[in-house]
């Protein structure tokens, strides 16, 4: 065969794997791009930074029962997963102050709650009398003290029944609180309880006794029944003028 037919036919061969190669490269890339579309549509989409970013029809279904789960809540429905052995604690907000508020714990009650198996389990837990020198009053400091004080945003978990609330003065103080007469006193069911933005009035210089009721017939929603105590002590706001009569 003569040299210059054997060059191109060399040549030839050389062109034809080229073109092979080509295709094959090809071929590879457009595998990998539809493998990356795969698995990047179910898994999410990447941001520039390279996190994970979920799809939004998967985001906005978790905040929508994010925002479910909220609404159930809202601090006042019973969690069926938390068995309540004790009554909760209660939240005063002033009204006019969003940054005003206390926590109160129960101090005594008689509590029932149900246990795995229907079993029932009642605790009992005294306390000293609201108006008695050795009790351990939470205070709360009211701005407004005037007679008709202010109203604070009662958040009472759990959906209670009833509430009874006693008011003395604080120059009651060690008196008995069975034969002492209280200033005030205020009954609530529990439509007005659940209401939203429930409130109470709230002045200076009281001792409040607050007795709250969770009815036996909801114990199969609720998990608990009984009845429990809190008591709390108000006190003036220190103002200007009356910083300038203590004087130095």
């Amino acid at each position: 065969m003569p040299a210059a037919q054997i060059r191109r036919l060399r040549k030839g061969m050389v062109i034809s794997m080229k073109k092979k190669q080509s295709i094959m490269r090809f071929l590879l890339q457009a595998v990998c791009l539809l493998l990356f579309m795969i698995f990047s549509g179910g898994c999410g989409r990447t941001d520039e930074a390279g996190a994970v970013v979920e799809n939004d029809a998967a985001a906005a279904e978790d905040d929508e029962e994010n925002q479910t789960d909220e609404n159930q809540t809202n601090g006042k429905q019973p969690d069926p997963d938390v068995t309540c052995t004790e009554p909760p604690a209660i939240e005063l907000r002033s009204m006019a102050d969003e940054t005003n508020y206390i926590i109160v714990k129960s101090c005594g009650y008689n509590w029932t709650y149900l246990e795995p198996g229907d079993q029932a389990t009642s605790v009992l837990a005294d306390s000293a009398a609201p108006l008695s020198e050795g009790a351990s009053w939470v205070t709360l400091n009211v701005s407004d003290n005037t007679p008709e004080g202010e109203d604070y945003r009662l958040l009472i978990p759990n959906e209670p029944d009833e509430l009874f609330i006693r008011v003395w003065n604080t120059s009651d103080i060690g008196k008995d609180s069975v034969t002492c007469k209280p200033v005030e006193s205020r009954l609530y069911g529990k439509e007005e309880i659940m209401a939203e933005n429930f409130a109470i009035p709230v002045r200076a210089d009281g001792i409040y006794e607050l007795c709250i009721t969770w009815e036996e017939e909801n114990a199969e929603k609720t998990g608990f029944y009984g009845i429990a105590y809190y008591t709390l002590k108000t006190a003036g706001a220190v103002t200007e003028a009356a910083l300038v009569t203590a004087g130095p």
